[in-house]
């Protein structure tokens, strides 16, 4: 099992574009797995690239919120990741995230 985030598919980071669905769920999984403080610019890029478009969802803001504060705990931060992921994944065109 090799311990580099990401696998093959993002050897490097912040070389695919954001909105692929492929880089998001690679990302899921890496903070899964490596948990979310080791993916902290990636964080901040997907968290940049929601702002703009949740801010009519109330509960969308405030996990962006949550998940942008580093003061915040790990899981609580990890916890609105996969919530924010879920509503990217569930309506990409809402968010301005590509399926």
């Amino acid at each position: 099992m090799t311990k580099r985030p990401y696998g093959t598919r993002m050897s490097t980071t912040h070389t695919l574009p954001r909105a692929d669905a492929s880089w998001l769920d690679d990302l899921a999984h890496a903070v899964a797995e490596f948990g979310i403080d080791r993916h902290e610019p990636e964080i901040r890029r997907f968290a940049i690239e929601l702002r703009s478009t949740v801010h009519d969802h109330r509960d969308a803001r405030v996990m962006l919120a949550v998940l942008v504060d580093v003061s915040q705990p790990s899981v609580a931060r990890e916890r609105a990741f996969g919530r924010l992921h879920g509503l990217a994944a569930a309506a990409p065109t809402a968010l301005h995230l590509a399926a």
